[in-house]
């Protein structure tokens, strides 16, 4: 019997067993050797492989991944985008603004908080900011990062968006 496709043990020759069966696998995709059987004198033939064509086209197979999920991802952001309208996008950009803002304007009336190291500082605007969603939203803007674009990128859905348009005026009703 002559088999391949897997490699049984880690050597350059062809594993044999009792000569009844051969194994001609001798790992090529990984760089070893492609190995031959030449029939019906059963001579083994063996050329030496340079590349590692497994690692190659692993590295091609994530890359080409990674690209079509970065694609996917914009592409459901500008259909939400579209969806929802850039008008509707840069007014809650402006309310994020507006609402980081009021934020830090009542941290800033507690002496404490002036008090406060840097990382205090960014502990307590945490502690101030309910949900993860909003504290991202205003984080970035606070930073003057926020934009339609990034908007989409930590809200993802139109849906979501109303949710924190929500969130945003109750910040804003507080302050």
């Amino acid at each position: 019997m002559i088999v391949g496709h897997h490699h049984y043990g880690n050597f350059d020759v062809p594993f044999s067993y009792k000569d009844r069966v051969i194994s001609l696998d001798t790992n090529s995709v990984h760089g070893g050797k492609l190995t031959g059987l030449l029939l019906p004198s059963f001579e083994i033939v063996q050329v030496d492989c340079t590349t590692d064509y497994w690692a190659l086209a692993r590295q091609a197979y994530y890359q080409d991944k990674a690209r079509y999920q970065v694609a996917r991802q914009k592409k459901q952001r500008k259909d939400t985008c579209e969806s929802v309208g850039y008008d509707r996008l840069a007014q809650v950009v402006a309310l994020a603004e507006a609402a980081a803002q009021a934020v830090l304007t009542r941290l800033e009336a507690d002496l404490v908080y002036t008090q406060l190291s840097e990382r205090g500082k960014e502990l307590r605007f945490s502690a101030a900011v309910p949900g993860k969603v909003l504290l991202a939203l205003l984080y970035q803007a606070r930073l003057g990062r926020l934009d339609e674009d990034q908007l989409m990128k930590i809200v993802r859905s139109g849906n979501h968006l109303e949710q924190v348009l929500g969130g945003l005026q109750q910040i804003l009703e507080e302050g």
